[in-house]
């Protein structure tokens, strides 16, 4: 997977931020980036979010 950092939330560590995910191994750009950018964000309290593709709730 690679990706490219959009902003940085917290200049000590340099993983804290927003990333877009540009590509992926087993999904074209068509999927991943199908409902939002596909994204991965890293707060500085270790804490995130993530989404790519199409989420559906589970039951």
């Amino acid at each position: 997977m690679a990706v490219k950092k959009l902003n940085s939330m917290d200049l000590e560590n340099p993983f804290t931020g927003t990333w877009y995910i540009t590509e992926m191994e087993l999904w074209g750009e068509d999927y991943f980036n199908m409902e939002t950018q596909a994204y991965v964000e890293i707060q500085s309290s270790n804490r995130g979010d993530f989404q790519y593709g199409n989420p559906t709730p589970l039951d």
